[in-house]
Formats: C-alpha cells, structure tokens, sequence
C-alpha cells in the first residue's frame, strides 16, 4: 500500500492544494478559504491581500479603493463552490 503527499499548484488562485494518497482514495485539501460578507447583491472580500489574491491570479472582481475586492454572485458562487471563498454574515 502506498501511502503519499504531494502538492500541486491549483491554476485559478495559486493556493497550494495537498493531495494526500492513499491506495485508490485520493482526497484534495485546499488551503483556507478566504471570507467575504454580502452586500446588496454583491460579495465584498474586505482583506486587502485576499483580495489582490483572488482578483490577481484569477482575475475575479473589480479592486475597490482601499484594498477591497467586490465580486458579483456568478463569481462569488463558483469560488464557494471550488472550496475558496466562504461567505460570513452580511456586514453592516
């Protein structure tokens, strides 16, 4: 039985992903999910280097000023849905 890890490069943010084998069962860890909140019909990343990562390596969003990073849904669902983004309780 072979028993591995090893990490590859995922292409839409660049997070690192550890794959861990396991005889036939193979099971992807991603590394944390960055948060957002909605507003309106918008998903808002405040953090300013979880925004830049997001936007940069997958060109989701538009850069607000200040550092935050304003998604629509389509984009906000299809990162939650690929283990990326988390979306907390609507700020206030």
């Amino acid at each position: 039985m072979m028993i591995g890890r090893s990490f590859v490069f995922d292409n839409d943010l660049g997070n690192p992903e550890s794959t861990v084998a396991s005889g036939n069962n193979h099971r992807r860890q991603y590394a944390p999910r960055m948060s957002g909140h909605l507003k309106g019909s918008e998903v808002w990343v405040d953090d300013q280097s979880e925004a830049s990562q997001i936007h940069n390596k997958g060109y989701y969003g538009v850069p607000q000023s200040g550092g935050s990073l304003k998604l629509d849904l389509m984009e906000a669902v299809y990162l939650v849905e690929s283990e990326r983004l988390e979306i907390g309780p609507t700020a206030g």
